[in-house]
């Protein structure tokens, strides 16, 4: 996989995906972003993640189920997901598909890392 699609980072307890890319469309780019955040996910100790979606643009429809996806995997885990930095735009479509209830959306990283503490 092309190593700049995904930032990983830990803060505290926290494991913390960043996105290399402003487009989480349908294509390989999404397969590639699929498989290594389903692993991720599955490995993460303890279960807290936090999507930084940060110069993200644009997401598809098959991004959005990637996401109810994670949340599920996560769940089978007693664990969290939650989602930072969205852009309005973002933000109106998750909560017209009302996928927004699955998880918190935090402002920022600093604020979603206080508040899973």
């Amino acid at each position: 996989m092309n190593e700049s699609l995904l930032k990983f980072d830990r803060e505290k307890d926290v494991s913390i995906v960043g996105f290399g890319v402003t487009r989480i469309v349908d294509g390989p780019e999404l397969d590639a972003i699929r498989d290594e955040l389903v692993r991720f996910v599955i490995a993460a100790e303890p279960p807290k993640v936090l999507l930084d979606l940060d110069g993200v643009e644009l997401i598809s429809s098959a991004a959005i189920a990637l996401l109810r996806d994670l949340y599920r995997a996560i769940q089978s885990r007693q664990g969290t997901l939650g989602l930072c930095s969205v852009r309005q735009e973002i933000a109106d479509v998750l909560r017209f598909t009302k996928i927004d209830s699955l998880f918190e959306i935090f402002p920022d990283r600093q604020a979603a890392v206080v508040i899973a503490q």
